[in-house]
Parts: C-alpha cells; structure tokens; sequence
C-alpha cells in the first residue's frame, strides 16, 4: 500500500499581480507550511523559484518571515514517479480565486507525474472550487491542513490491490486517528460469518463512521435512542445493550476491557449483521474505544 502524499495547490502561493503584496494572501499560506506533509510540485516550484530572486514586500509580514515561508516550500519538492498520465477530469471545477490564471495549468502539470495509484491531497481554498466536496478518483482535496487525513489513508487502502484487514490493522493510527483499539481488538475477526471478501470493507467502513462521527454525537445528543438514530444516518446500524442482557452479569463482563490500566465496558455495538458480527466500543470524551470485533459476546 502507497502512502498518500500532500500537493500543494499554487493558488496558495503563486499569487495573482495584485494580491502579491497582499498580507491576506501570504496570511492563508502559513499554517500550510507548517504542516510538511505538503509538498511543492514540479511546474509550481519553478514558479516558487520566481519569488527567490524578487520576494514580495508584505506590509505587516518582516521580510525575513517572507524568506522563511519561502524557504520552507523550497525545502520540500515532489517527486513524481507515474508514467505522466494521470487523470485530472476534476479540474474543470477548479478555477483560481486569489491565485495566477493560469494556476489550474500549474496545477494540473504538478500532478501529471503522479501514478494514477498513488492517493494525492491536494491542499487548497475551497473558494478556488465550483463544488463543494471536490475530488476525483484517487485525489482527494483538502481545504484545512489541520483536517483528519483518514479518509486519504482509507483511500490508499482500498487502491493499493489488497485492502486486508493485516493492513487496516497495521494502519490502523492513521486510518482512524480517534480510536483506541483493546489490545485483543483485532484478534477474533476469523469468528464472524461475514464472507472473507467482503469482511475488511464491512470493518472499515463501520469504524471510519466511529472516528469521524462518534465522539461528535456524544458531545451533541444525550440519549441512546438520538445516538443510535445519528449513526444509522451515517450507515452504522448501532445500539446498546438490551436489558436482558444487562441482566447478565456475565454476559457484561464479557463487555469489560482495560485500556492502559483503566477498565471500560464496551456495551454499545456496530451491528454488521443483523444476528452477528459485532464491533464493541464506548465514547468517552473525544475518543472511541474499541474492545472486540467478533462474531457475538
């Protein structure tokens, strides 16, 4: 599996004539840089070369700041290594906001020697967008440096040809950032009835509902029933406990997991089936936690 790789959209910095100056322009690059998951690609870096011999004079922003920026996008550039064949259909959506015209040109350059297997975010300003949720096949586009990338590493293991469930346990930091996994989590999946095949997408997409969604209605709904209904929205069939159940003292402690020394019950469930395959967790503030994926406890 391909790890995604971050493009940075030169709208960010390869400004239109008269936003070069502009404090508002060079304010949105900022957090961008920090993140050095983005990288410069090709076409763009040779216009980022531009602005070394005669930087922008910022009112507000020291020159050295300015040196810095630079310095730090000139410090990562892309190396593609596709055949210069990928596709770049989204880009009639993309038309420059405070950019150079001729950055979707720019742009699609910068991607087109990036294997078409290879997940790429795109870091840009939603405004530079005619769609809401842009992104086509294997790029995604991104609009916060600081958003969960999940989805990207979810994208690059459903592309990389294997998408097994090894691999969505061994990623499973990346793939979903805010949940805790019980140590013995991933250990029982050989007792659910779902179809080898199909098990691994079941299981991914029941726990990208949870890392994305979970912690957020908990914040926001107080009662099991508005939780469940939310999650179901999201197409996670999800519950607690029944009473009988509770009854069961037993059957609760089968529900009991320590997580670094702490004991929680996991009694609310992903429902894969309507009989079987479970995945128990709990939410507790912004975390998920995972006790056991298996068949029923």
């Amino acid at each position: 599996m391909l790890e995604p790789k971050g493009i940075l959209d030169p709208e960010l910095f390869v400004p239109a004539g008269q936003m070069r100056n502009s404090i508002e322009y060079w304010s949105r690059l900022m957090p961008w840089v920090s993140d050095r998951f983005f990288l410069v690609g090709p076409r763009s870096y040779e216009r980022l070369s531009e602005l070394c011999g005669t930087p922008p004079g910022v009112t507000g922003i020291p020159a050295p700041e300015i040196w810095r920026i630079i310095g730090e996008l000139g410090a990562r550039p892309f190396v593609g290594s596709g055949d210069g064949g990928r596709v770049s259909d989204g880009l009639s959506e993309y038309s420059p906001f405070w950019g150079e015209l001729g950055n979707s040109g720019l742009l699609e350059a910068d991607m087109r020697p990036i294997g078409d297997d290879q997940v790429v975010v795109v870091g840009s300003d939603e405004r530079a967008w005619n769609v809401p949720d842009p992104g086509w096949g294997t790029t995604l586009v991104a609009f916060d440096p600081a958003a969960p990338r999940s989805s990207a590493w979810l994208e690059a293991w459903r592309s990389g040809g294997g998408a097994s469930e090894e691999d969505l346990a061994r990623m499973s930091e990346h793939l979903f950032p805010n949940l805790v996994f019980h140590g013995g989590a991933w250990s029982h999946l050989g007792r659910m009835k779902l179809d080898v095949q199909d098990r691994p997408e079941a299981i991914a997409k029941a726990l990208a509902v949870l890392d994305v969604h979970a912690a957020r209605i908990w914040r926001e709904l107080d009662q099991p029933r508005d939780r469940q209904s939310a999650l179901g929205s999201r197409g996670a069939d999800a519950a607690p406990e029944n009473g009988n159940t509770r009854g069961d003292s037993s059957a609760m402690k089968r529900r009991q997991f320590t997580f670094d020394g702490q004991v929680l019950r996991c009694e609310w469930h992903i429902r894969l089936q309507p009989h079987t395959d479970r995945i128990y967790f709990r939410v507790e503030g912004d975390r998920v936690y995972v006790g056991d994926m298996t068949d029923h406890l």
